[in-house]
């Protein structure tokens, strides 16, 4: 998709996702590569509770940033509330934060 569409909006979101499947996959270098684009940066400084928990994992994961970690963990759980996403996608990122937490938990 990434190579046949003109539009930045699909290139953009579609690179999100794969920053989001190589955070999840353990894939440090691609998350990097995808972290670093300029339209992905500007979605991961986006304050919504989707956009904070991918930047916690790629602080945590490929960064080692604790600090920025915890600091998107607590705008996503601040912005989880008012969320307008639906149900299952919400859940989603609950538990995708909820693991982090853990991983952040069992590596002190």
């Amino acid at each position: 998709m990434l190579e046949k569409t003109d539009n930045p909006m699909s290139k953009t979101s579609s690179q999100i996702y794969l920053l989001q499947v190589a955070l999840m996959e353990g894939d440090n270098k691609k998350a990097e590569e995808y972290a670093s684009i300029r339209g992905v940066k500007s979605f991961l400084s986006i304050k919504t509770a989707d956009m904070q928990v991918i930047q916690a994992w790629y602080q945590f994961k490929v960064k080692k940033d604790v600090v920025q970690t915890h600091k998107a963990m607590k705008i996503a759980r601040q912005k989880m509330n008012s969320s307008r996403m639906l149900r299952d996608e919400k859940s989603y990122y609950q538990n995708w934060l909820a693991e982090l937490e853990k991983e952040l938990t069992e590596g002190v």
